[in-house]
């Protein structure tokens, strides 16, 4: 399943990247998000629910960065931020909901 090339945070669109598995390995992370360059790199080798959920995490990373939060925010205020960021998230990218929505869907094995 393929990941969607882009992704629209607030004012930004952040470019989507399958990320080389050793390099993932070696920085000790499946995903990252590259805020100076505006791109959310992805491991996709452990499958589509690993790749969708650690797609959604970084995607939480740029909401968090372009929603403003600060480290010393309640706990309200954020999750009110994020909350208005990531409905905004939803909202304009329809290829990145058909993709989660495909690679998180349940599976057809019995």
């Amino acid at each position: 399943m393929n990941l969607p090339t882009s992704v629209r945070v607030g004012y930004r669109d952040f470019g989507v990247e399958e990320w080389d598995t050793r390099q993932a390995t070696a920085a000790g992370r499946y995903g990252e998000c590259d805020k100076m360059n505006a791109v959310l790199r992805i491991e996709t080798a452990y499958g589509d629910n690993k790749a969708a959920n650690t797609l959604i995490h970084e995607v939480l990373h740029a909401c968090y960065d372009v929603a403003g939060i600060e480290d010393d925010d309640p706990e309200e205020r954020t999750v009110t931020l994020l909350a208005n960021t990531l409905a905004q998230v939803i909202r304009d990218n329809p290829d990145l909901v058909a993709y989660l929505t495909a690679a998180l869907a349940p599976s057809q094995q019995a």
